[in-house]
């Protein structure tokens, strides 16, 4: 029996993660349940039905009457190994008859690519027409296409598991401390709280990287943090399992802040796109440096490998430009790897470009230029001493 204070989280998370994920399959209905990959749903559930008893007496009750099964669907590759998960856990699995008996399903997203894997579970539902599932999926799929294909699943709902709160990571942090006897300073806490984001596996990987040097972590920026090999693949995986809309629209909101574009339901109900007061916000700024990362390589391929370069992300990139910007750029990509001298710029912006030449009015528009393509390292646009500027080498 574990001490209440070893929970994973908060009571009220727990809860509402009962709430969402045990209620309707002990209530007879099979669920699908959205969430970030490598969230941790897995150990979280397996806590809740060993500790029931630590976290409420009904929960307990109602837990003790079911039969709950949890299979990993990464370990089944074929019909044959998601067979011998199931053998391992049921006697009879050709006669399952028994309303109290739930399958949970980790990384059930398999299921829509993996056709083996998908037409033996719907055949093992459609025998076993009893038994309820709990499908956790890490996909950004649309709902109605998951009923589609999984029919004999008989899903009817779908919930998506939200980020914890910064409170719930505190008491994660605190339980680390205890377990295995060490203290982390109070700044590095509240910094890898910020990070984390609510994103509670991620938490634990920020504290890896901050007992390695407190002090270093605390001055360490975002843009070196992302950087890290521990960190980095953590956020590309959220970023790899959202569609290729959502991805999309979330690079477009990097570039521009004057066009409003939709962001899917999906990233606010998961918790990756916040709503606050001032703005929308990411979950996390190392998640917003990721994307930062990735629109600059995007946009710095698609300008220097294409004459007319037609991706989204630059028609994003030419609509967060000024008139001024917007035909000093363009001029700069009709005559790619060739010379724009200075006073071919100057004639693009002033009528009266000989009254008004300013070198250094020059100068800034073209900072301003390289600070909304994300060339702070000046790789696209170069600068040719005295002469005038151009896009590539």
């Amino acid at each position: 029996m574990v001490n209440i204070k070893d929970l994973p989280a908060t009571k009220e998370n727990l809860l509402e993660f009962w709430k969402l994920v045990f209620e309707p399959a002990i209530k007879g209905e099979s669920v699908l349940i959205y969430t970030l990959p490598k969230f941790g749903t897995n150990s979280f559930a397996r806590f809740i039905i060993r500790e029931a008893k630590q976290i409420n007496a009904i929960i307990k009750r109602q837990l003790d009457s079911k039969e709950i099964i949890i299979l990993d669907l990464k370990e089944a590759e074929s019909s044959e190994k998601i067979d011998k998960q199931i053998r391992e856990h049921v006697i009879n699995p050709d006669n399952i008859q028994d309303p109290n008996t739930i399958f949970v399903l980790n990384n059930a997203e398999i299921l829509i690519n993996n056709d083996d894997v998908r037409s033996y579970l719907a055949t093992f539902s459609a025998k076993q027409g009893l038994v309820k599932w709990i499908l956790f999926f890490t996909q950004e799929v649309l709902f109605e296409d998951i009923q589609e294909k999984l029919g004999k699943f008989r899903i009817i709902k779908c919930h998506h598991l939200p980020l914890r709160k910064d409170n719930d990571i505190t008491v994660l942090l605190d339980k680390e401390e205890r377990w295995y006897d060490f203290k982390i300073p109070v700044e590095s806490k509240n910094k890898i709280i910020r990070l984390a984001g609510g994103y509670s596996s991620f938490a634990r990987v920020l504290l890896g990287v901050a007992r390695q040097d407190y002090s270093a972590f605390l001055k360490m920026p975002t843009t070196k943090l992302i950087e890290m090999p521990e960190v980095e693949p953590w956020i590309k995986d959220i970023f790899s399992h959202l569609s290729k809309q959502t991805q999309t629209s979330l690079l477009q909101s990097i570039i521009s802040s004057k066009d409003k574009y939709v962001i899917s339901d999906f990233c606010y109900k998961i918790g990756i796109f916040q709503e606050q007061k001032e703005k929308p916000t990411f979950f996390s700024p190392l998640f917003e440096e990721y994307l930062k990362s990735v629109v600059q390589k995007k946009l710095h391929r698609e300008i220097l490998d294409n004459d007319s370069p037609t991706h989204p992300l630059i028609y994003s990139l030419i609509s967060n430009l000024t008139k001024q910007e917007k035909s000093v750029f363009n001029a700069l990509l009709r005559q790619k790897g060739k010379l724009l001298k200075r006073e071919s710029i100057a004639k693009i912006i002033w009528n009266d470009w000989l009254e008004k030449y300013s070198d250094w009015a020059i100068d800034k528009l073209i900072s301003r230029i390289r600070k909304k393509i994300f060339d702070d390292k000046r790789e696209i646009l170069q600068t040719i001493q005295n002469k005038g500027f151009m896009i590539g080498s």
